[in-house]
């Protein structure tokens, strides 16, 4: 609309006066109908000033039955954060306290609050570093004004980059832009970020073909079954092996068939005696396990499909070996179907009889797998299988892959609460258990992870313990701890100086919380 008027402006309005177009609001026509004037350059310039003033201050008009007027600009935290939170958030932007200030832009986007007015400058400051930690709904009128002044584009939803809205643009962008723009559409269209992926998947290179194809693993589903098929045939190992996985998530694909043929082909389900005499008769013949173990050759096609026919462990045979990657391939819905029941009976047999033995090399299984459900049945038993360094970190993923519900439920168990303990401690400069949502944790997984920094010995940067403060939930429990522990380290501890760091966070966050108001 602004490039029309400049357009007219420049030609001359006498000749060409300018007049509503499409891309012109309707409250703005409405405008230039009630701006009679017999001088059409008059006019003309009138309507420009009124047109720019309100571009420039962020606000778009809108029309009424009394005429048109400007939107109101959201409710301000002024309106609703008392001073002294407030003050926090200043000295937050002020020691760039980056993870607290992202706790506090997710609270006040649940608020549908703007930032105060005061701190728009800070924020500008702060974005001009950083400019995925300030979303575009935070600004208001007045922050989208000054933004659009200092030239910082704020991040416009919660990937935290900006999107073309039409495929001649997006296909112009850098690489990481786009593939931020696929994954958005991925989750909102499944089927048009397929079709857009297709259309630059000939020209992409290997590197940028494996990371789109990841793209697909959100919202997975039989249509994308003939793009993956073809993908199969790439000329990089790594593409190839990528689609391979994703084929094997499709119940209904033809590799998944396949495996599933296979499996059953090495393996045989007894269903457990329930009771009784026959029970009796079936432990003292040594028939624990409801498993039977079948022999079958391996095949080119095992080949092809990428399994291994030579064990690289001692102890293990070649077949089991076989029949192992054969298991960690499948999906828990071919597993439902294998044994004919439901996805979560199929998880709670897998669990109670594992067909991998011995149990640690059931550790990979699990994260791989990376179902809800199974995860909760099996990971507190070989949690319990001290692992080493490589499986303690494929434990520690696979735990918090869970959402924040499932891992107070597995945390209830007080053995399993020590051995996730003992996992954390296992590679203190490990940093795989920290989450980068900057949302809450429950307070059984916090009680857990503070005791883990409040009593190690090693010392972390001062970005760590802020990181932990932020992610910490509001509890009373948890604040009795910091504060004990605090006050029983001598001041000349090295440790103490740490303690007081991470209190000092606390406290503030705490502080914070309470000054919200209530969620709407």
């Amino acid at each position: 609309m602004l490039t029309s008027l400049i357009n007219t402006a420049l030609l001359g309005t006498g000749k060409q006066p300018w007049r509503p177009d499409a891309t012109t609001p309707t409250a703005l026509q409405t405008a230039w109908a009630a701006l009679a004037d017999d001088d059409a350059e008059r006019r003309h310039y009138r309507y420009a000033a009124l047109a720019f003033a309100y571009s420039y201050g962020g606000q778009t008009p809108a029309q009424s039955v009394d005429g048109w007027q400007a939107v109101p600009p959201a409710p301000t935290a002024d309106d609703r954060l008392p001073p002294e939170a407030v003050a926090i958030l200043a000295d937050w932007f002020a020691q760039k306290r980056r993870h607290l200030l992202r706790y506090a832009v997710a609270r006040l986007e649940e608020r549908g609050l703007t930032l105060p007015t005061a701190l728009l400058p800070e924020a500008a400051r702060h974005s001009q570093n950083h400019p995925a930690d300030i979303p575009e709904t935070l600004l208001g009128a007045r922050g989208r004004w000054l933004f659009a002044a200092a030239g910082i584009r704020p991040r416009k939803d919660e990937d935290g980059a900006d999107y073309a809205e039409h495929e001649e643009d997006w296909q112009l962008l850098p690489f990481a832009a786009r593939k931020a723009h696929l994954a958005r559409l991925r989750r909102q269209d499944a089927d048009a970020a397929r079709e857009q992926l297709a259309a630059i998947w000939g020209s992409a290179p290997a590197n940028h073909r494996q990371d789109y194809i990841e793209i697909l693993g959100e919202n997975l589903g039989d249509a994308d079954q003939p793009f993956l098929t073809a993908a199969l045939k790439d000329r990089s190992k790594g593409v190839k092996e990528s689609a391979r996985e994703l084929l094997m998530r499709l119940p209904g694909s033809e590799q998944t068939r396949q495996h599933l043929a296979w499996l059953r082909e090495r393996l045989a389900w007894r269903r457990p005696e329930n009771g009784g005499l026959k029970k009796i008769l079936h432990k003292l013949t040594g028939g624990d396990s409801p498993w039977q173990y079948l022999d079958a050759p391996y095949t080119p096609e095992l080949k092809a499909a990428g399994i291994e026919e030579i064990s690289p462990l001692k102890g293990e045979s070649d077949a089991a070996w076989q029949r192992r990657q054969i298991i960690l391939r499948l999906p828990l819905a071919a597993w439902a179907e294998y044994f004919g029941c439901d996805a979560d009976e199929a998880a709670a047999r897998l669990a109670a009889h594992p067909p991998i033995a011995p149990l640690n090399l059931c550790i990979g299984w699990v994260h791989t797998l990376r179902d809800r459900r199974f995860t909760l049945a099996l990971l507190p038993a070989v949690m319990s299988e001290n692992p080493d360094t490589a499986a303690a970190r494929l434990n520690l993923e696979t735990f918090l892959a869970l959402d924040s519900t499932d891992r107070e439920t597995l945390l209830a168990d007080k053995n399993t609460a020590q051995r996730l303990l003992a996992l954390l401690r296992h590679n203190p400069y490990d940093g795989a258990w920290r989450d980068n949502t900057h949302e809450d944790w429950g307070e059984r997984y916090g009680l857990l992870v503070c005791n883990h920094y409040l009593k190690n010995k090693h010392y972390f940067q001062h970005d760590e313990y802020e990181r932990v403060a932020a992610s910490l939930p509001v509890s009373d429990t948890i604040t009795a701890l910091i504060e004990n522990r605090l006050r029983l380290i001598p001041e000349d501890n090295p440790k103490h100086e740490t303690t007081r760091i991470i209190a000092g966070h606390y406290r503030q966050k705490c502080r914070f919380a309470a000054l919200l108001p209530s969620l709407p």
